[in-house]
């Protein structure tokens, strides 16, 4: 009988043990599976996060100026290498802009001429490293730099006079009248005007309107992919 006890007794404490180590690895799995779900949402929110930086110009009323922001963070990202969480730096981002350099330049002057600077009409940025576009950019932001934004826009508002340094009622106009200082070592004349004209495109790019045409992702990482925007007016 007492041996039968203590059979009972160890039974109950091995089934007690079998319990706890039961409990313990479903404590265990429970805490992994939460684990693995928290870090699933924290990677899902990454990625929302990184594409949200681009998805925001899926618009069809972007300015120039977001054109150009666009198009410095893709060109940005396309220097980056590796992968950091879900995001993989090595699936690269390629931007389209299309400018029909016909309507480009009816918005730029009401008197018929070529366009100067955006004449390749279509630019790609990202994906095969192009720097052309951001050469242009960075030309006449460096302009505003210089000149000051405020004081490239007075010359542009006088570019007719300063082509022949009068202006309708014969008073002189030249850039030192207007900004204090000579433009490109200029003052007045058909040179001077050339700057002008050729800044004036970059300045008129800033404030057009664009529209995003497309927008794609990578199918198996569900990053964004390619984006295109177009000049609308």
């Amino acid at each position: 009988m007492e041996n039968a006890s203590k059979a009972l007794i160890m039974a109950g404490g091995i089934l007690i043990a079998l319990l706890v180590l039961g409990a313990l690895l479903l404590m265990i799995n429970n805490l992994s599976d939460y684990q693995k779900s928290n870090s699933d949402l924290t990677e899902s929110g990454q990625l929302a996060t990184f594409n949200e930086q681009f998805t925001q110009y899926e618009r069809d009323d972007l300015t120039g100026t977001e054109v150009i922001s666009l198009a410095n963070m893709v060109y940005d990202y396309s220097r980056r290498s590796g992968k950091v969480g879900e995001l993989d730096y090595s699936q690269k981002i390629t931007l389209t802009v299309k400018i029909d350099t016909t309507k480009f330049a009816k918005r730029i002057s009401s008197k018929p001429r070529d366009i100067k600077v955006f004449t390749a009409g279509t630019y790609t940025i990202g994906k095969d490293g192009s720097t052309d576009f951001f050469t242009l950019i960075d030309t006449y932001r460096r302009e505003e730099e210089d000149y000051s934004l405020d004081g490239m826009k007075k010359l542009v508002s006088q570019i007719e006079s300063l082509r022949t340094g009068k202006d309708t009622y014969g008073r002189d106009v030249t850039a030192t009248s207007i900004i204090g200082r000579k433009y490109h070592g200029l003052d007045y004349g058909p040179e001077l005007v050339k700057y002008l004209e050729k800044y004036q495109e970059y300045y008129s790019l800033k404030s057009a309107t664009f529209k995003c045409n497309n927008l794609d992702y990578y199918s198996d990482t569900g990053q964004v992919k390619s984006m295109e925007v177009e000049f609308v007016e």
